[in-house]
C-alpha cells in the first residue's frame, strides 16, 4: 500500500524524501532525480548525509535532523547539495515526522535565486555560514551577513570588488590558495582547501569550498562556503598533544598498545616490549601476517577483532605475559575501521597462579591426547581429578549438561555430585545474586566466541555459606558435540586475606589521620601557656638589669626549644599525611649559611666553641629556604650539643658535578659503626642519656631533603668527629636583594593598638609586651561584641584578633570589620596558636592583613606592625 506521504511528495514540484529515523532513503520523488541526477535505485536505502550533504556540512546538517525527530523544528537550513556528477546545487531544506513514523525532507533549490535577489540574499544572511557568490573574475557578486559582520564592513563596501582584496584575505599565503582554489572551480570542478582568515583583530581557521554554478552547460559563477573550524582543529590539536602524553606514558609502562588499520596493517605501536619483535619503527606499514609471524595467539585476536569482534587474550613476549584486548572501532571524523590492541603485563600475577596452571596442563595434556580407548582416557582423567583439592568437570559449553565432578565438588559447593548430574543442573545454578548477570554474560560471550571461560565469582551453597571461585575451561577436540573441560578452584580465603588487608590499611589510614590532628591539637594547647612564659620573658629581658639576662636567656632558650620539639612534631605530621608544602626557588648558599649560623653563633660562644663560617658567593641551590635553613640549624644545633669546650665548629659549602653539598664538620666524639645504622630512625637517641631532644631532627631533616630532590648525609669516625652534610641540586645565580635591616621601632606616630582576646593571661601578656615599646598605647577588649564597639568608639592604629574566642572566631570579626566604613586603612592582624601552614593561607586568603602564631615574638609582631603601616 502507498503511504500518504508518498502521494503528496510525488505531485509536489520540488526536491521531496522520506526518510527513516537514521536517515536512509526511503523514498524520492521525481523531481528529486532531476535537481540532483541520482536515480531513485541509487538513492534507496543510503544516508541522506553520505548522499547529498558535503563533509564540512554533516554535523550541522545532522543536529538539524534530530531537531525535526523531536519536533523542535529549527529553521530552515539552505546549504550546497552534491549531485551525481559531483557539482553543487543550492538548495533550501525544512523537514516534519510523518504520521507513519518517519521523516519527510522538502528542498527547494535555489536557481531562481538571482530573479529573487531579496529572497536569496534573506536565506544567505540568516545561515552560520561564510557564503559568496562571485562571477568569472572573482568579484562579489552577493555575500551573506556572517562575514560581513565578523570582519566589520558593510555589505556596500564589498559588493563589486575582488574577493581577493577583501580584509579577511590578509596574508599573500592564503590569497595564493584562493587563486588556485577558484581556477579549479573555474574549470568545472568542486575545490576545497582550509583558510587562515582575519576576521577583525582574530585569526579563524575556515574550510572553504569553491564550486561553479552552470546555467545551460556553461560556468555562470562561483559560488563559495567556507565553515569555521577553529575550534575543531583546536580539539585536534589537544588530541595530538594526548597523544604524544600517551606515547610517554606508555614507553615508560608495562603496557604494550598497537593500532591496525582495515587492511591489517600496522599503523601504530608503542611499549617497551616491542624490542622482542623489532624496532616499532621499523614495524609501522607491516601486515599482522608479518609483524605477529611467532605470535599466532595475538594474530587470531587481531584477525577476529577485524572481523567486529572484542577478544582478550593471554600470550608471551620475550619472557614476559601479557593480557591483551583487542577493540574494533571507527574513527569518528574519518569514518575509517580500526582495531586497538592494548596488552597489559601479567607476568606477577600469573606466578600466583602456577599452581592450578600446571594441574590444568596436565589436564589438557591428558584430554588431547588421541587415544583409541576412551574409556581409558577418561580413567586417567578421573585419577588426576580424584587427587585433587580443585574440582574438575566436563560440561557443555554454557556449563549445562554436565557429565563428570570430581569427588572435590561436594567440599566446595556442599552438595554431592549425584545431585547435579541426575538434575542435569547448571554449573553457575549457586551463583551469587550480586554476581549472576555478570557470570551468565561472560558464559554466553565464551559460547558466541567459542572461547575459553574464566572468571572468578561467589556462590551461595545451601546451608547460607559464601564460598569465592575461579572457573576455568578449555575446548575438548574430537567430542561428537561441543564439550569443555574445566577446573574450579576455592579462592576464599585469598579474597578474604586481600579485603582483611584492604580493612587493615583503612583502618591505619585512619589512625594516622587521628594521630595527625591530635598532633596538632596538642600543639595549639601546649602554645598558649608557652605565649605567656616567652612573652612574659621577653617582657623581664626588656625591663630588668644585665645581671638577669644570662638566667632569663636560659629560660627563653628553653622555650625555644620546646617549641622547637613541637613545630618537629607537626613537620612529622606533615609528612605522614603528604601535606607538607615545599617551595624550589633558586637560593644562595652564602645567604643560607649565614642566615642559620646567625641563631647558633650565641650559643657556641658561651660553650667556648669556636665557630669557622666559610663563604663562597658564588655558589646557588633550588630549594626551599625555610627548609634548608631549618635544616642547618638543626645539624649546627647538634654539633653544639656534642662538640666539647674549647672545640671547633666549621659550616661551608663544596662543588658536586650536579649539585652542592653544604657541610657541618665538629670536633666531637664522633658515631661508632653500630649507631650510624639507627642515626637516620624517628625517635632514636644516641650518645649520653642526658642531651636533650626526641630523636626526630635528624629524621626529619633527611626527608626535607629528600622532598627538595636531595638528601642528608654523614661521615663520621669514633673519637675523631663528624661530618654531616646536605645535598641540594644546583641553582641559578640571580640578583639578590639587599637583606632588610631589623627595625628599630621607633615609629614617626604613636601606635594605638586594640587586642580582642577572650583569654585574660594572653590579655595580660600582650599588655605588658607593649608597655615595654615607646610610644605605644595598648586597649585590651575580651569578646568580640566589644571590641566591635570599641573600633567605633575610636579607631586605632592597628587591630589585633585573636582566631578562637568564645562566642564566635576570628573570621567573624573580620568580617563584621569589613561591613564597617572607614576602616579600610587599619590593618588586621590575626594572632593564634594555630601554626599549621594551612591555616595560616586561610586566614590571609579571607582577608587578614597579617598572621602572628603564639608564643608571640616582639620582635616579629612589631616587624609586621611596621611593614603593614609603612605599605597601607
Amino acid at each position: 500500500m502507498q503511504l500518504p506521504e508518498k502521494e503528496i511528495l510525488n505531485a509536489m514540484p520540488v526536491i521531496g524524501m522520506l526518510l527513516d529515523r537514521e536517515a536512509r532513503l526511503l523514498y524520492v520523488n521525481p523531481h528529486f532525480v532531476k535537481a540532483t541526477g541520482f536515480s531513485e535505485k541509487q538513492a534507496l536505502g543510503q544516508s541522506f548525509f553520505n548522499l547529498l550533504v558535503l563533509e564540512s556540512d554533516r554535523e550541522e546538517a545532522k543536529k538539524v535532523f534530530r531537531e525535526i525527530i523531536n519536533e523542535d523544528l529549527p529553521d530552515r537550513k539552505t546549504g550546497p547539495t552534491l549531485t551525481a556528477n559531483g557539482d553543487l546545487i543550492v538548495v533550501e531544506w525544512c523537514g516534519a515526522p510523518a504520521a507513519s513514523g518517519n521523516v519527510t525532507l522538502i528542498g527547494y533549490e535555489l536557481k531562481a535565486a538571482r530573479n529573487e535577489p531579496s529572497r536569496f540574499k534573506e536565506i544567505l544572511d540568516s545561515l552560520p555560514a561564510n557564503i559568496v557568490l562571485l562571477d568569472r573574475d572573482a568579484r562579489i557578486m552577493e555575500i551573506n551577513a556572517l562575514p560581513l559582520d565578523s570582519a566589520g564592513v558593510r555589505h556596500s563596501d564589498v559588493v563589486g570588488r575582488p574577493f581577493i582584496d577583501q580584509p579577511w584575505l590578509e596574508k599573500d599565503t592564503e590569497k595564493h590558495r584562493f587563486r588556485r582554489l577558484f581556477e579549479l572551480a573555474l574549470s568545472g570542478r568542486t575545490a576545497t582547501d582550509d583558510f587562515t582568515l582575519r576576521f577583525g583583530n582574530n585569526e579563524r581557521i575556515v574550510a572553504g569550498a569553491f564550486a561553479p554554478i552552470l546555467r545551460n552547460g556553461a560556468i555562470e559563477a562561483i559560488v563559495g562556503f567556507g565553515t569555521d573550524i577553529t575550534e575543531r582543529r583546536q580539539a585536534e590539536d589537544s588530541a595530538r598533544r594526548a597523544q604524544a602524553t600517551l606515547e610517554e606514558v606508555v614507553s615508560g609502562a608495562p603496557i604494550v598498545l598497537f593500532v591496525v588499520d582495515s587492511l591489517g596493517r600496522m599503523i601504530n605501536c608503542q611499549g617497551d616490549a616491542w624490542h622482542f619483535l623489532g624496532p616499532p619503527e621499523d614495524l609501522i606499514g607491516k601486515g599482522i601476517d608479518e609483524v605477529f609471524a611467532g605470535f599466532s595467539v595475538w594474530k587470531n585476536a587481531t584477525e577476529k577483532a577485524m572481523n567486529g569482534a572484542r577478544t582478550t587474550v593471554e600470550a608471551e613476549i620475550g619472557g614476559r605475559i601479557f593480557e591483551l584486548t583487542v577493540i574494533p572501532s571507527t574513527d569518528e571524523e574519518s569514518s575509517r575501521f580500526r582495531v586497538t590492541g592494548v596488552g597489559f603485563d601479567v607476568t606477577h600475577r600469573k606466578a600466583s597462579e602456577r599452581r592450578v596452571q600446571q594441574l590444568n596442563r596436565e589436564l589438557e595434556t591428558r584430554v588431547l591426547l588421541r587415544t583409541k580407548d576412551l574409556e581409558e582416557s577418561e580413567d586417567r582423567f578421573r585419577q588426576i581429578a580424584e587427587n585433587v583439592r580443585d574440582v574438575f568437570f566436563l560440561a557443555k559449553p554454557d556449563l549445562t549438561g554436565i557429565r563428570y565432578l570430581s569427588p572435590s565438588f561436594e567440599d566446595l559447593w556442599g552438595e554431592s555430585p549425584q545431585s547435579y548430574l541426575n538434575h542435569d543442573a547448571s554449573l553457575v545454578r549457586r551463583v551469587h545474586p550480586a554476581d549472576r548477570s555478570r557470570v551468565q554474560e561472560a558464559v554466553n560471550r565464551s559460547v558466541l566466541d567459542d572461547s575459553p571461560f574464566q572468571l572468578g565469582f561467589r556462590i551461595k551453597r545451601l546451608d547460607e555459606q559464601e564460598r569465592w571461585i575461579r572457573l576455568r575451561t578449555f575446548h575438548l577436540p574430537g567430542s561428537a558435540e561441543p564439550e569443555v573441560a574445566g577446573v574450579a578452584e576455592d579462592i576464599t580465603d585469598a579474597v578474604r586475606d586481600r579485603m582483611e588487608l584492604v580493612a587493615s590499611r583503612e583502618k591505619a589510614d585512619r589512625a594516622n589521620r587521628a594521630k595527625s590532628e591530635f598532633t596538632a591539637r596538642i600543639s595549639h594547647e601546649l602554645r598558649t601557656p608557652l605565649n605567656a612564659i616567652l612573652g612574659f620573658v621577653q617582657v623581664l629581658i626588656r625591663k630588668l638589669g644585665a645581671e638577669h639576662q644570662d638566667d632569663l636567656k636560659e629560660v627563653k632558650d628553653a622555650g625555644q626549644h620546646l617549641l622547637s620539639l613541637m613545630d618537629d612534631l607537626l613537620d612529622i605530621s606533615r609528612v605522614e599525611t603528604d601535606q607538607l608544602a615545599i617551595a624550589s626557588e633558586n637560593l644562595s648558599v652564602d645567604r643560607l649559611i649565614s642566615r642559620a649560623s646567625r641563631y647558633l653563633t650565641n650559643r657556641a660562644g658561651r660553650k667556648s666553641q669556636e665557630m669557622v663560617i666559610g663563604s663562597d658567593s658564588d655558589l646557588w641551590v633550588l630549594g626551599d629556604k625555610t627548609r634548608i635553613v631549618q635544616v642547618l640549624i638543626n645539624l649546627l644545633s647538634n654539633a653544639s650539643k656534642y662538640t666539647p669546650p674549647g672545640g671547633k665548629i666549621s659550616i661551608f659549602a663544596t662543588k658536586l658535578p650536579e649539585s652542592i653539598r653544604i657541610h657541618v664538620q665538629d670536633t666531637g666524639p664522633g658515631i661508632s659503626e653500630s649507631n650510624m645504622q639507627r642515626l637516620f630512625l624517628p625517635f632514636e637517641r644516641l650518645g649520653d642519656g642526658d642531651r636533650t631532644g626526641v630523636g626526630l631532627g635528624l629524621y626529619l631533616s633527611r626527608v626535607l631533603a629528600q622532598k627538595m630532590r636531595g638528601n642528608l648525609g654523614v661521615n663520621s669516625t669514633e673519637g675523631a668527629g663528624s661530618d654531616f652534610w646536605l645535598e641540594l641540586p644546583r641553582g641559578l645565580p640571580e640578583e639578590m636583594e639587599q637583606e632588610p635591616s631589623r627595625r628599630s621601632h621607633r615609629t614617626d606616630r604613636d601606635l594605638d593598638i586594640l587586642y580582642i582576646e577572650d583569654n585574660p593571661v594572653n590579655l595580660k601578656v600582650m599588655e605588658s609586651l607593649f608597655r615595654t615599646v615607646d610610644g605605644a598605647k595598648f586597649r585590651g577588649v575580651d569578646n568580640a561584641r566589644d571590641g566591635i564597639l570599641e573600633v567605633q568608639k575610636e579607631a586605632p592604629n592597628v587591630i589585633l584578633i585573636d582566631m578562637h574566642l568564645a562566642d564566635c572566631t576570628g573570621y567573624d570579626v573580620l568580617q563584621k570589620l569589613q561591613q564597617l566604613p572607614g576602616l579600610d586603612g587599619i590593618p588586621r592582624i590575626a594572632v593564634s596558636a594555630d601554626a599549621m601552614e594551612g591555616h595560616i593561607q586561610a586566614a590571609l586568603a579571607a582577608g587578614f592583613s597579617g598572621y602572628v602564631c603564639k608564643p608571640v615574638e616582639l620582635e616579629e609582631l612589631l616587624d609586621c606592625i611596621d611593614g603593614l603601616l609603612s605599605s597601607w
